[in-house]
């Protein structure tokens, strides 16, 4: 009882110091102690109810990469202390930050493929699972790139738009060209079936279709076809 009561009353004097101190990389600041992995250290600065929140309400980052924790804790070694930040007040607001790079927590999971923590962050109010980043790339874009399948059936089921451009980062590519160019069939077929799909999208011109070979261009020739037929149907066209 006496070690959680000495716990207890450094609180103040640790949250005071996220606004004061001047060494951003003291082992005690919460960015560090998140890299670090160490969950006694973050319940004891972060305080009782481990809010991600600075007392003025504004997110805790680290300043020299304007990262969130959660953003800090999904690129650290996977450990305990990245479920508990998710479980804190303020979890939302940190998902939602973006870092220098312009990215969100989600970014950062496509991007280290961590599936159940994009799962939860999800699930968090307030989260856009469209935010772009600093090249104009989404999450899905990233996972895409990555070639994690279940990220993307997470990420296309949470409502991901497939028919996103991005263009400063990859020069003019959408989801369904950018898994083309990478030649994952599994990833064209999951986009191909998504509602509201643009199969012949074509930012800069050219459209998924003049990248395809083999099976991959097989799969969208019928989804063209198939596609047609059905905007036939419903206009009474033969």
């Amino acid at each position: 009882m006496w070690a959680e009561e000495v716990v207890r009353c450094s609180f103040g004097a640790v949250r005071a110091a996220l606004s004061t101190g001047d060494n951003r990389h003291h082992p005690a600041w919460p960015w560090e102690l998140t890299k670090a992995g160490d969950l006694v250290g973050l319940w004891q600065c972060l305080g009782e109810q481990g809010d991600l929140r600075r007392s003025d309400g504004s997110v805790i980052i680290d300043p020299s990469t304007g990262c969130s924790l959660l953003h800090v804790a999904l690129q650290a070694p996977r450990g305990p202390a990245l479920a508990w930040l998710l479980s804190r007040p303020g979890a939302a607001e940190a998902a939602s930050t973006r870092n220098m790079r312009g990215q969100t927590a989600l970014h950062v999971c496509a991007r280290t493929v961590h599936l159940p923590a994009l799962q939860k962050i999800l699930h968090l109010p307030g989260v856009d699972m469209n935010a772009i980043d600093n090249y104009v790339s989404t999450a899905l874009c990233h996972s895409i790139r990555e070639g994690n399948l279940s990220m993307v059936e997470a990420l296309l089921a949470a409502g991901a738009d497939p028919n996103h451009f991005e263009d400063a980062y990859s020069g003019g590519t959408t989801p369904l060209l950018l898994a083309v160019l990478f030649k994952n069939v599994a990833i064209v077929q999951m986009l191909l079936s998504s509602p509201g799909i643009e199969i012949h999208k074509a930012p800069l011109g050219r459209e998924a279709l003049d990248y395809a070979h083999g099976q991959i261009r097989g799969l969208l020739n019928a989804a063209a076809a198939s596609a047609s037929a059905a905007g036939c149907a419903q206009k009474g066209t033969p």
